[in-house]
């Protein structure tokens, strides 16, 4: 399928192991012309060999071309910013080291774009060895609230496509560690870009290890990054009428209480705790569950109510322990 040049930006930081198939992947696609830009963030492993190994193997490929850079390790966000600057296309479509493309992901969202400026698909989470784990889907985006659905979505980037025009002005923020994705598409949606979905399956993210950033080990290691983040887009909702605001404080409520969850799993009560808190804040003072966990909040503790719900739905209990060393924001 030929059309408009679609730009695919992939940050890299050693990802030796899967790069490779990650590049292959880019090949695979049915849609032409790409243009494959690569950011190389620093990598310490093998990562710059197998970017010239693979450039120097395919450069002739029909439809397809590749830019390189290096740079000094300065994080995802800068990365991806230094790839926009390099990228030419039409399209934007970024592409994490360690993932794939579905062979029509790129196809399938130029395609459904339509007059919209940003595109999103499903996914497939895949393992260490590429093989399916489960489906990620997003079946409950709508039209109606979609900075409220944003704001409490878990994106994986490479399922959208952006339409060049998006990046003018906007770039990611370094100054956000995590959920860089989430807060770049708000700030898009409060500018006015619209947002369209398609139920298929786009992309193929691999399930994170212990360093990733997307990783619950990484979520205890570093506590409060989420919870400094979702104050920054707390303080971009500000603008937006009240039922919207209520709706994506509700949304980014539960999904602190989730991550919430996640640290008092791992015997981390007192980030636990502070997460729980949070979210009852930013819930206009009340616990962002259903009703019999409220109910049950008031005779227990939350964070006792957790415990028990934790100890029926992976039938094991768990003790926790205070960590008193806290991460800074």
């Amino acid at each position: 399928m030929k059309g408009a040049l679609v730009s695919i930006v992939i940050p890299v930081y050693n990802r030796e192991r899967y790069l490779q198939e990650c590049l292959q992947s880019c090949l695979d696609q049915v849609y032409r012309p790409i243009e494959v830009v690569l950011v190389n963030d620093g990598s310490t492993d093998g990562s710059h060999r197998v970017i010239e190994n693979f450039i120097s193997a395919h450069q002739y490929e029909p439809g397809v071309s590749f830019r390189y850079r290096m740079q000094q390790n300065l994080g995802s966000a800068v990365a991806r910013n230094s790839g926009l600057e390099m990228a030419s296309g039409e399209f934007i479509q970024f592409l994490d080291s360690d993932d794939l493309f579905t062979q029509q992901g790129i196809s399938r969202k130029v395609e459904s774009i339509a007059s919209h400026d940003v595109v999103f698909g499903d996914c497939f989470k895949i393992d260490a060895d590429s093989a399916i784990v489960k489906k990620h889907a997003y079946l409950r985006y709508h039209d109606q609230h979609p900075v409220a659905y944003v704001a409490g979505m878990s994106i994986v980037t490479g399922c959208l496509l952006f339409r060049s025009r998006c990046f003018e002005t906007l770039r990611f923020d370094p100054a956000v560690q995590v959920l860089q994705d989430r807060e770049l598409c708000i700030r898009l949606l409060l500018q006015g870009f619209t947002f369209r979905y398609i139920a298929e399956v786009v992309y193929q993210h691999r399930l994170p290890g212990d360093d990733n950033i997307s990783s619950p080990q990484w979520v205890v290691r570093n506590p409060y990054r989420y919870v400094h983040t979702h104050t920054i887009i707390l303080g971009q909702l500000r603008t937006l009428e009240s039922d919207t605001a209520r709706l994506a404080s509700h949304r980014i409520a539960r999904d602190l209480w989730k991550r919430g969850r996640h640290l008092l799993l791992s015997r981390n009560r007192e980030a636990a705790d502070a997460y729980f808190h949070y979210a009852i804040k930013v819930n206009n003072g009340k616990i962002p569950k259903g009703i019999f966990f409220r109910l049950g909040s008031r005779i227990l503790s939350h964070w006792r109510v957790e415990r028990l719900y934790c100890f029926f739905k992976y039938r094991k209990p768990h003790k926790y322990q205070v960590n008193n060393k806290q991460a800074e924001v």
